[in-house]
């Protein structure tokens, strides 16, 4: 049988049938049958997942037209690199690394090459604290923030210990540096990611951007590619800020007053006009007396002012200048009452 010429399945078969039975050599013998059963389970197991692969990759042709599609009638460059990604995530799989090409404006690229170039100068005011200004700003992003962590993770994995307690990088690898600019480019500018230089106001909004570059490009006219890992947005306070705060208050209900303050001048002057002292002096002696008043009995139960309970407080005056109660008229009222 190592030597049949049949091209198929059934005629393999029918080879091995016409040398059957085989008990002159072997008495176990030979039976195809349970064989060309799991031959048939085979190539319906096979035909099945034929037919799944054809509709899938139908539909995946299917969106892969709607997205070029998408992409021609896009106006815009974001519609269109959008476009062409779900493309290729419709007809490769969602885990697709699209790196789309984009080329900068030459007033970008100009302003781009020369932040790049005077990045050195950009952390000259950090170097006092720090020996390496980005390296430790990348340490505490890292603790905040997944993707700069899974960016420092392999320059801090591949470090060993080597010999005598020193370490060494694994074949001369090194660490990708990072360089840091600020847009719009500003001359003597200084980074606002850490600790900002003495006399720094920021006056516009600023785009940090911290990148790996592979080579050393010119930053021309020409088109890039690259990896964006992270983006967040923060807010700088201000030294000084001008605001205004709400708080709820529990104004008085819109209700008439229900008490009135007569006030008439303690002393009788020539020319009938009041004093601004005798007008406060009225009022400060009318929140005294309200005080007095409000005193319950309760509240002098404990105390050596009890036994004069019930008493009553009124105003008293010697000339009639002023509203009173006289308790000599009241008096004589009582005896003629209580003689009559």
């Amino acid at each position: 049988m190592a030597t049949t010429t049949e091209t198929t399945l059934s005629g393999l078969f029918a080879e091995v049938a016409a040398l059957l039975p085989l008990t002159a050599f072997d008495p176990i013998g030979l039976d195809p049958a349970p064989l060309e059963d799991r031959v048939v389970t085979f190539a319906r197991d096979l035909l099945q997942r034929a037919q799944a692969l054809r509709t899938e990759i139908g539909e995946r042709l299917d969106g892969a037209d709607r997205g070029l599609k998408a992409y021609d009638d896009a106006v815009t460059g974001p519609d269109r690199v959008k476009a062409a990604v779900d493309a290729l995530k419709a007809m490769i799989g969602d885990d697709v690394l699209v790196v789309p090409e984009f080329k900068p404006s030459a007033d970008l690229a100009d302003d781009w090459r020369r932040a790049r170039d005077d990045s050195a100068r950009l952390t000259a005011h950090l170097t006092a604290e720090h020996d390496y200004p980005v390296d430790d700003w990348v340490h505490g992003v890292a603790r905040v923030r997944e993707k700069p962590r899974l960016w420092r993770r392999p320059s801090t994995s591949v470090t060993l210990r080597g010999p005598g307690g020193l370490l060494s990088n694994l074949d001369g690898w090194q660490e990708p540096q990072l360089t840091p600019v600020q847009l719009p480019y500003r001359q003597d500018d200084s980074w606002l990611a850490m600790e900002f230089r003495a006399g720094t106001r920021i006056v516009e909004d600023r785009l940090l951007f911290t990148a790996h570059y592979a080579s050393q490009p010119l930053l021309g006219g020409g088109s890039w590619c690259g990896l964006l890992l992270d983006e967040w947005t923060e807010v700088v306070p201000a030294a000084e800020e001008t605001t205004g705060i709400a708080v709820h208050y529990d104004g008085p209900d819109s209700e008439p007053p229900q008490a009135m303050l007569l006030v008439v001048p303690p002393v009788q002057r020539e020319n009938g006009t009041w004093l601004p002292s005798d007008l406060l002096a009225a009022v400060n002696e009318t929140f005294a007396l309200a005080r007095i008043r409000a005193v319950e009995p309760h509240h002098l139960d404990d105390t050596a002012y009890a036994q004069f309970l019930p008493a009553t407080l009124i105003s008293a005056t010697r000339q009639p200048i002023t509203i009173s109660t006289d308790l000599a008229v009241s008096n004589l009222r009582w005896k003629a009452q209580a003689h009559d």
